[in-house]
């Protein structure tokens, strides 16, 4: 299947602002509408349906492809008042991708290049923060920090963020090309032997390798203890097992520290 190193432009139609873009995919028509902050602030804003895609280049690798947008994305565009950019062009402003890595010279200045360039094969320009690495003081520092971050509720950063009708739509197409070999008599779990394996399988209670688990609820006067089921149990009272924080390997608890689950 041919990849496809493209080069897109986003356009408001409501006030004429533009995004312009880098894409690697297998299907240029895959729905994708960019990862601008700016970008994707307008379109909560306005709505997807105001915005327009159009692909300028379709490349055959990743370099022409983003030696393009850094020719197309300068900083006279990224001041342009009509221009969601906001950063000059360039995957990842330098950060490694799959197919390119962060690296440095004899110097220590930086560079991005491809997993193919003659310098970082010949060993003149190495990885960056190779033979580096933090002190167990930064390291614990680092521990300590993501210890006090609240990622629950409103303050996930991916709270209240849903998808488009297009995106949904593009990402399931990606799955089905994705997991073509799944589908229909391909599914190894459709084989005759597999689903008789499944189906002599001891489930839930009468499973001798089944876990025991406690589930409380002081406010609601639960005390409720049961074996294997777990998924169904927790249904039963409107949770899921997503819905608990592991405080240790026995106890859970849940975000609105209402129910606790215990493994037994």
């Amino acid at each position: 299947m041919k990849t496809h190193y493209l080069i897109y432009k986003i356009t408001n139609k409501l006030n004429g602002k533009v995004y312009i873009g880098q894409h690697k995919t297998n299907n240029p028509n895959d729905g994708y509408f960019g990862s601008g902050k700016l970008l994707k602030s307008a379109i909560v804003k306005y709505g997807i349906s105001n915005f327009e895609r159009e692909i300028l280049f379709d490349f055959d690798t990743f370099d022409e492809m983003n030696n393009k947008e850094i020719e197309l994305v300068t900083e006279a565009v990224v001041h342009d008042s009509l221009m969601y950019n906001i950063q000059v062009g360039g995957q990842n402003n330098g950060w490694p991708t799959k197919d390119t890595l962060l690296v440095q010279d004899q110097t220590g200045k930086c560079y991005r290049v491809s997993k193919t360039n003659e310098l970082y094969l010949s060993g003149k320009l190495v990885q960056f923060w190779f033979g580096r690495h933090h002190t167990a003081e930064t390291i614990q520092k680092i521990k300590d920090k993501i210890a006090t971050i609240d990622r629950t509720g409103s303050n996930n950063a991916n709270f209240q963020n849903y998808w488009s009708d297009i995106q949904r739509q593009a990402a399931s197409a990606r799955q089905r090309i994705t997991h073509a070999h799944l589908i229909g008599e391909s599914n190894p779990a459709k084989r005759p032997e597999v689903r008789q394996k499944l189906s002599d399988g001891k489930l839930g209670a009468s499973n001798p390798n089944a876990t025991s688990w406690k589930l409380i609820n002081t406010e609601l006067n639960i005390d409720h203890t049961f074996t294997g089921g777990l998924k169904r149990r927790l249904h039963e009272y409107g949770l899921t097992y997503s819905m608990f924080k592991k405080l240790t390997d026995t106890r859970r608890i849940s975000y609105n520290k209402k129910w606790e689950l215990w493994k037994l």
